[in-house]
């Protein structure tokens, strides 16, 4: 084979393996599993109170699903910092940050210590035995649902997304 064509094809496979972490291949856009409906949940928050979907009925919910180790998921975190800002200030969308803590690679200090070193003030709750992370069928991430006010998935991104992309998604559920 082509000195040239290998060294390719490990740029590409690089450049594929860093824009959706994921423990097996990522799914196409198409393929990815998205349920109408959120089903209600409740997860730890970072101070250990239960937070529950149901909770932000009447409101537009956006969920991202994410872990710390993950480069597209940290390369996100800025922009969803600054929309949770933007969100607070106007009180129509909240955003849920869903940690997936496994305990082997992602544990809930480590993502509490990545918080805090960034100054980061959003929510974060932890999916420790991924049952969330099944329900939405979650099989790399970052991955971001919208959900309208009656709790509708309206919308999802997967992959790293920017501020634009999420304010296109909550513009289209308006």
């Amino acid at each position: 084979m082509n000195k040239r064509f290998i060294i390719l094809i490990l740029i590409l496979s690089a450049f594929f393996a860093l824009s959706v972490c994921s423990g097996s291949a990522a799914p196409e856009p198409e393929e990815a599993f998205q349920p109408d409906t959120a089903d209600d949940f409740a997860l730890e928050d970072l101070d250990g109170y239960l937070v529950s979907v149901s909770d932000f009925r009447g409101s537009i919910v956006v969920l991202n699903f994410w872990a710390s180790w993950c480069p597209p998921c940290r390369q996100e975190m800025p922009d969803l910092n600054e929309l949770d800002l933007e969100f607070k200030e106007r009180g129509e969308v909240v955003l849920l940050t869903v940690n997936l803590t496994d305990g082997q690679r992602e544990t809930r200090e480590t993502a509490r210590s990545y918080i805090e070193e960034n100054g980061f003030g959003f929510t974060v709750l932890f999916d420790d035995r991924g049952v969330l992370a099944n329900e939405y069928g979650i099989a790399a991430i970052p991955q971001t649902f919208i959900l309208d006010r009656d709790g509708q998935i309206s919308g999802a991104i997967i992959g790293a997304t920017t501020s634009a992309a999420i304010l296109e998604k909550i513009d289209a559920v308006k």
